[in-house]
């Protein structure tokens, strides 16, 4: 259970210049075109730091501290903390080992959809840990990772949309003005926490003129000695060593990205006197502003952006889906717990002289003859009606190609299905029992990745790809079974949407040779046709 352990002492027991080194500001990554950046890992430290966005912090296994706001808290197995835009806070490890889930979420990118963003901040106090608005987000939260985790067709627009129902409810359920007056129960640690975001907010935002501690203290209505006692307590700096530090890293961008003078860079951030600047920058850097350009503009990270000063270990994918599994049902048939094989890697080579003599076909096209199989048949069937030359084969692959005049592969046709022996006996056994056949299509369990490399092509391609799921192949059993039994038209149009394939297609350039890659979840297929392009047409 989360615990609001205590409030912080006074950090100026401790060296100014050790606390600004240990201060960092981090720059979230946003990866593969998402507003999210996940991390789960065993957490040992996590350093003060603060970040533009919103973290949500939810512990899987184990216990971790956390220091926010000027109060310490301890999250067990389960609790949820949100971390607020510009929040500093810190993350250490408890006695036992731990699990915990860090989602980054790009306050940018939702502030378009959600504007109130601007002016709310969150918080979860101790005793909404298990209410059912804690219970709603933790299900967004897991529904989130199991997305992640699988990667499976449009992973990337559920992930989004997973987000966005998140934020949604966080602001809901948990959020707050960031301006006083809002009728509410009053706990200290949400006031403290609204007071200190509201001021970091402020500096961050004006932090590149001429700002003093003066002006902060009549926008707060408080006494210029309290607010330097709360700045001091939560970042353990004084206010000027803060904006200073604020001011350095902030330069780092255009020290690195822009060729302009350090005097420019100087005066833009606000420092009076280039002098100034340096002196606070090799506080925060170990090193002048000159020095940092010329080590860092040729592609190097810093240890801030590397992240050197953080300790932690990435959670294993095995160790995830077995928390994952403990905490949520539904998520047992997901194919996040299937098994994954060993990549199956074919190769062929079209420039080969025997490239198109007589091959055996290992394929076993015959599991897929009866009237039982025609809902799983559809690919084999299309690519046997091509009657083309078969060039290359195994029990879960066949490539088969159409020859010109001239000898040379005029278009290539590759079937890959989610087979292997066992999944073959079993489907020849039940291949004249539609019920029997959709129970071992249910029952598959393997995720395998194809590479297929194709050696001996060279000019312009079209690569058009159909790819039969998993659902795809369940829910046309399911009809045929139940076809007998009166649906209504909504009804009968969600199953037919369920059964469409995947199509992509796309134009490529291949100078020799062509690498296809594939990830087949549960029973599932695809047929990949590559025809070259006529540049006369």
């Amino acid at each position: 259970m989360l615990k609001n352990v205590c409030r912080q002492k006074n950090a100026s027991l401790h060296n100014t210049e050790e606390e600004i080194k240990k201060m960092i500001k981090e720059n979230i990554a946003w990866k593969a075109n998402l507003p999210i950046q996940v991390l789960i890992a065993d957490i040992k430290e996590w350093p003060i730091h603060f970040h533009n966005d919103i973290e949500v912090i939810y512990v899987l296994k184990g216990s971790v501290n956390i220091k926010s706001g000027g109060y310490a808290y301890r999250l067990s197995s389960g609790d949820i903390f949100i971390v607020n835009a510009n929040e500093i806070h810190s993350i250490e490890e408890d006695a036992e080992e731990n699990m915990v889930f860090c989602c980054h979420i790009n306050k940018e990118y939702f502030t378009r959809y959600y504007p109130e963003l601007e002016n709310r901040f969150f918080f979860i106090r101790s005793k909404m840990q298990h209410s059912d608005g804690t219970e709603i987000l933790r299900d967004r939260i897991n529904q989130a990772m199991l997305e992640i985790m699988e990667k499976g067709r449009h992973y990337k627009d559920k992930v989004v949309e997973t987000t966005h129902n998140m934020v949604a409810h966080m602001l809901a359920s948990f959020s707050y003005s960031l301006e006083e007056g809002e009728q509410e129960e009053r706990s200290g640690s949400k006031v403290l926490t609204r007071r200190l975001i509201r001021i970091i907010n402020y500096i961050c935002k004006n932090y590149s003129r001429k700002l003093t501690l003066n002006e902060i203290a009549e926008r707060e209505n408080l006494s210029i000695y309290y607010l330097s006692h709360i700045i001091k307590e939560y970042t353990g700096m004084s206010f000027q060593d803060f904006l200073n530090y604020l001011r350095a890293h902030e330069s780092t961008a255009l020290l690195t990205g822009t060729s302009k003078k350090i005097s420019v860079i100087a005066e833009e951030m606000g420092f009076s006197a280039v002098r100034y600047y340096t002196k606070h920058f090799e506080i925060s850097y170990g090193i002048t502003p000159q020095e940092y350009r010329s080590r860092y503009k040729q592609g190097m990270l810093s240890r801030y952006d590397a992240g050197l000063l953080c300790k932690y270990s990435r959670s294993a994918p095995e160790d995830i889906k077995k928390v994952l599994k403990s905490r949520s049902e539904d998520l047992n048939r997901e194919s996040l717990f299937r098994n994954i094989t060993e990549p199956v890697i074919i190769e062929a080579d079209i420039s080969d002289v025997n490239a198109f003599a007589a091959k055996e076909n290992l394929f076993p096209g015959r599991l897929f003859s009866t009237e039982t199989m025609k809902p799983i048949a559809r690919l084999y069937n299309i690519m046997d009606s091509f009657h083309e030359k078969v060039i290359a084969s195994g029990i879960n692959y066949v490539i088969a190609a159409a020859e010109n005049d001239a000898g040379a592969a005029e278009s290539l046709s590759i079937l890959m299905y989610n087979l292997n022996d066992d999944i073959c006996d079993e489907l020849r056994q039940a291949s004249f029992d539609k019920a029997a056949v959709l129970k071992c299509v249910e029952n598959v369990d393997i995720d395998t990745d194809f590479l297929v490399k194709i050696k001996g092509l060279s000019g312009k391609y079209t690569v058009n790809r159909y790819k039969m799921s998993r659902e795809n192949a369940i829910t046309t059993y399911e009809d045929a079974i139940n076809k007998q039994n009166f649906i209504g038209r909504r009804q009968m149009i969600l199953n037919n949407w369920r059964t469409f394939p995947s199509i992509d297609f796309r134009q490529i350039s291949v100078k020799t040779t062509l690498n296809l890659i594939s990830r087949l979840s549960g029973f599932s297929a695809e047929l990949i046709l590559i025809d070259r392009v006529d540049d006369a047409k």
